[in-house]
């Protein structure tokens, strides 16, 4: 099994039953480290502090109108 960094992430490549040389991304095993957040949080957390924050800054923009405008440059 070997840990490389493809197609602009990291993937483990191993050989499969048949000989072939496979990968998947990293993040499908168990040879990725722990996220901290979910670590630190030890299951006692539903939301991230970057989630929450970001939440509240769509909530003000979308009461202060501009949440539509920008949709709206953005699709144009």
């Amino acid at each position: 099994m070997t840990f490389r960094q493809n197609w602009g992430e990291d993937r483990v490549w191993f050989y499969g039953n048949d000989g072939s040389l496979q990968s998947v991304p990293t993040s499908w095993t168990d040879a990725a480290p722990m996220d901290v957040f979910v670590v630190v949080a030890a299951g006692r957390c539903l939301f991230r502090v970057a989630d929450l924050l970001e939440l509240t800054q769509r909530i003000q923009a979308s009461e202060s109108g501009t949440a539509e405008k920008s949709v709206k440059g953005k699709m144009s």
